[in-house]
């Protein structure tokens, strides 16, 4: 149950700190994506709060596993794309 919960907590961490940083530059006209000024806010807050490193870690682990196959779609486009 701990786990679960600090799974939660990471995952709102950084979901939270994406959507902070897209409505932030969406509302002041930042010339940066709002990923990654949600990015910047999270190396903000994992520089202010060293604690929430593992929370963090914890919820980005499975996402980070399996980053690969997102890329597929974009690897069989192009491909796609290369035989026109």
């Amino acid at each position: 149950m701990v786990e679960l919960r600090q799974w939660i907590t990471g995952a709102i961490l950084v979901l939270g700190c994406y959507y902070l940083g897209t409505w932030l530059s969406s509302s002041t006209g930042l010339p940066l994506p709002g990923a990654l000024t949600g990015l910047l806010i999270l190396l903000a807050v994992l520089f202010i709060a060293p604690k929430a490193e593992p929370l963090v870690a914890r919820a980005a682990s499975p996402l980070l596993s399996h980053m690969s196959v997102l890329f597929v779609l974009l690897f069989l486009a192009l491909a796609h794309i290369g035989r026109k």
